[in-house]
């Protein structure tokens, strides 16, 4: 393992401190957030293990290819949004829309999408 790769490195914050006045002040001070930098090689071997890491002890990586930093693996949040399996049946117990209301809304869907110009997407390239 090349020096100082894989190896955690601090970064440094600034934390409120209590002195004998009882006024809180904040003062520059050492606040241990690991970070592990490794390359991609050894992220690509030791993956599932480092993954672990991540997600059992909230490490955060930091995947390197020579000296540039091209990915940083942290935590995941929690998931936002509704579970799209669960759709089906949210739509079953919700109201059900008269022939004349289906009719109306295939009918502006089909008007969305004859409007819809994929001509000048930017995604194309």
């Amino acid at each position: 393992m090349a020096a100082g790769v894989g190896m955690p490195r601090k970064n440094f914050g600034f934390a409120p401190i209590k002195q004998k006045s009882d006024k809180l002040i904040f003062i520059f001070q050492e606040i241990s957030m690991s970070v592990i930098a490794l390359t991609v090689t050894e992220f690509s071997r030791g993956l599932s293990n480092f993954l672990n890491q991540v997600q059992y002890q909230g490490q955060t990586l930091d995947i390197q290819r020579g000296k540039k930093l091209v990915a940083r693996v942290l935590p995941a949040g929690a998931a936002d949004g509704f579970p799209i399996d669960r759709l089906d049946a949210l739509l079953a117990k919700g109201p059900r829309l008269s022939t004349a209301e289906r009719q109306a809304m295939a009918a502006d869907v089909g008007a969305v999408r004859a409007n819809l110009s994929t001509k000048d997407d930017p995604w194309d390239l």
